[in-house]
């Protein structure tokens, strides 16, 4: 679209068309997902699964409540084939 012979009044309508059509579309699809009981957006509820996949990475196998040491246990990484590990900690 060659837009060099246009005058500022027509380009800022036409800016202001294309914005209205695509904010009334967004808001049809908005009211959609609402009226479905759906909360988020199908990228967002991807993004929550694959943070809360990596969340469960490790398990604590004992807790020493007087010094506050523990011993955990690495699960497996999906996205890596390495063995799960062990180690102690203290908490602070």
């Amino acid at each position: 679209m060659y837009l060099r012979n246009l005058s500022i009044g027509v380009l800022v309508k036409s800016t202001y068309v294309r914005c209205n059509a695509l904010f009334n579309k967004r808001g049809r699809e908005a009211a959609v997902m609402l009226a479905y009981g759906q909360v988020y957006t199908k990228v967002l509820n991807k993004a929550i699964k694959d943070a809360l996949r990596k969340a469960n990475t490790h398990n604590v196998l004992e807790l020493y409540q007087r010094d506050t040491r523990f011993l955990a246990q690495e699960t497996i990484n999906p996205r890596e084939d390495q063995p799960a590990g062990r180690f102690h900690g203290q908490a602070r």
